[in-house]
């Protein structure tokens, strides 16, 4: 795991002598090793920090050079590159036994089209001096991020993070851009393919950014995609069997064991984390658990009873990460210079808390993201199931607590609108169209469970794997996704989704592994690890969410006025509202707060809109 920033184009060379200060804002990424490369006619250069999980000596040093001058600088890990080179036979010596470079063996003799034959979570660019061309890439699932920003003499400039961006560009104007700050109000979360930066925006998923003439007056520039190689049967499956389940997730769990340095797991209470640290501590990898708890904080949503469970079960090591207020207010700032833009969920804090700590002991962790979107474990899942099969009272019934409340306001809002909203609404602001029908179900009912699993996989899971990927390596930490992962997800997706989301959340991976799952856990509600930021919001951290929200942001004036925000944070400090409209409105001041202080830190003059740089395939 590493993180790469570089530049292709006539503007390149210009830039290189900010090319070490870009290196030094992603060290964090890579605290093992570092390199540079500057192409021989100055069109193409990139830096790159190294996280050493396999190849950890010199052998896998990058950017990573051939004999023929390609040159490969990528983030990530291909879990299949031990089999990949076997394919080769003996028509390669292989140096060492790092991943990269198997990978720029792989491109070097098969193209773009090795992309699509890797199996694992990467993103990176290659260049081929002899094509004159730079190849940018990331993987299907969107696992590992890579951001682009266009130049206006046709220069492209590329990195692992932001923040890298504008350190090689060097001090500029930043500016806001609309359509994403919108969706962001309106959903916490941002459109696909844009960031909140204008003129910055993350490759989509599977996409393949190919700069061409490089070394010309002006590039050109193309996206492709990464065309996975079909493999046995295509056709829908009808039956979901346990059995194959199961087989797919303990091969998955076992690919991802491939590591030089130690391996640990997050667990919480939940069925996904226990089957991954299950499964990887009986395999003898995988001895330290981390789990993060509240304090002060509710009985109710404390895990660590059913961790401590698990981690008994499995002989793990169980390290219980407490997050308290001062973590939030001390923190807060350093966590969004990591995030570098506001994202869904509070518990991105608990997340950066509990890595933090974990990677004082290990170098890669294993975590069961992927889960619930997989087999059904949202809310909004039993709402879809409940409508295609008729049965509203049973998708209530299925769910119980705040999800109740969610299913319920959900298919309240399908009566209304014949559309079921995918995601939160945060701020009931207007948005254009175009936005709206990404976050909400076809009205056709043929299409609606289709519908949920395309919004999962393509927008909602690829922007919490951005904030896994940027809290994880601000300590140099690599996030492996077992229930994530090329093979295992193709042929889930395969698969019946009313058989998939079962007659409960989860239901199918429960009967896969219902003698691994202890019996407090299969019997435990999800609680999806809940913060107490409400309460903590009117009491410890008070003053500090009243003085970082009392200056708002005039940038924002036109969009969220201030007497608006202050508000907000007034009624909130007051008093307590009912239930799920109390934990509503603190979820308006944390996405406030989050934009609050992205502004304080990157300055931001104004909103504007336009084209982020998309290119039609």
């Amino acid at each position: 795991m590493c993180g790469l920033i570089g530049a292709a184009g006539p503007g390149a060379s210009a830039l290189a002598s900010r090319l070490d200060d870009a290196i030094d804002s992603i060290r964090h990424r890579g605290p093992d090793d570092s390199g540079c490369h500057l192409s021989r006619n100055r069109r193409f250069i990139v830096g790159h920090v190294r996280l050493a999980i396999l190849g950890v000596g010199p052998t896998g040093r990058q950017p990573m050079i051939d004999a023929q001058d390609r040159v490969l600088a990528y983030n990530g890990e291909i879990y299949n590159h031990r089999s990949l080179r076997r394919d080769f036979g003996s028509s390669v010596k292989w140096s060492g036994s790092s991943d990269s470079e198997t990978l720029l063996s792989l491109l070097g003799s098969e193209g773009l089209k090795a992309l699509g034959s890797c199996e694992g979570m990467f993103a990176g660019a290659y260049f081929d001096h002899e094509r004159d061309e730079v190849v940018l890439f990331r993987d299907t699932l969107g696992i590992k991020p890579l951001f682009v920003r266009f130049e206006p003499d046709g220069t492209v400039i590329f990195g692992s993070e932001i923040d890298a961006l504008m350190a090689l560009v060097g001090p500029s104007v930043c500016s806001v851009d609309g359509a994403s700050l919108q969706c962001l109000l309106g959903y916490q979360n941002l459109p696909p393919g844009r960031s909140l930066f204008a003129g910055v925006r993350p490759l989509l998923p599977g996409e393949v950014l190919r700069v061409g003439n490089v070394s010309g007056p002006r590039p050109w520039v193309r996206s492709e995609w990464i065309d996975r190689p079909i493999v046995g049967n295509t056709d829908p499956v009808g039956v979901c069997d346990p059995t194959t389940v199961r087989g797919l997730v303990e091969r998955s769990v076992e690919s991802h064991l491939l590591s030089e340095r130690p391996i640990g797991a997050y667990l919480s209470g939940g069925i996904d984390s226990t089957i991954v640290a299950g499964l990887a501590a009986r395999s003898g990898a995988c001895v330290e658990a981390f789990t993060g708890y509240f304090e002060p904080g509710s009985a109710e949503d404390d895990e660590r009873d059913l961790a401590r469970t698990t981690a008994r079960r499995f002989g793990l090591n169980l390290n219980e990460v407490v997050i308290r207020p001062d973590h939030l207010i001390s923190r807060f700032d350093d966590l969004m210079r990591h995030l570098a833009e506001p994202r869904m969920g509070t518990g991105t804090m608990a997340q950066f808390v509990v890595a933090s700590e974990a990677a004082g002991q290990i170098k890669v962790v294993l975590a069961g993201h992927g889960g619930d979107e997989l087999f059904g474990g949202y809310p909004i899942h039993q709402s879809a199931l409940g409508i295609a099969q008729g049965r509203w009272l049973a998708a209530i019934r299925r769910t119980s607590g705040r999800r109740r409340a969610v299913t319920i306001w959900a298919l309240l809002r399908y009566l209304r609108r014949r559309r079921l909203p995918l995601a939160p609404v945060i701020f009931g602001i207007d948005m254009p169209k175009s936005v709206s029908t990404l976050f909400e179900s076809s009205q056709n009912e043929e299409e609606l469970l289709a519908s949920v699993d395309r919004y999962y996989r393509s927008i909602y899971l690829p922007g919490l794997l951005e904030v896994e990927d940027r809290i994880s390596m601000a300590f140099g930490l690599e996030t492996r996704l077992p229930l994530w992962t090329q093979p295992l997800v193709e042929e889930i997706f395969r698969m019946d989704p009313v058989a998939r989301f079962g007659d409960r959340p989860k239901g199918l991976l429960r009967s896969a592994f219902d003698d691994l799952l202890p019996d407090d856990v299969k019997n435990a509600p999800k609680r999806g690890f809940p913060t107490p930021f409400a309460a903590w919001f009117r009491g410890p951290c008070r003053e500090f969410i009243r003085e970082r929200l009392e200056e708002w942001p005039e940038v924002f004036e036109e969009v969220i006025p201030a007497k608006y925000v202050h508000r907000i944070v007034s009624g909130h400090i007051k008093g307590r509202l009912p239930g799920p409209f109390d934990e509503l409105r603190a979820n308006r001041i944390w996405v406030l707060l989050q934009l609050a202080t992205w502004a304080r830190i990157f300055r931001p003059d104004a909103i504007v809109e336009g084209d982020p740089g998309i290119v039609d395939p």
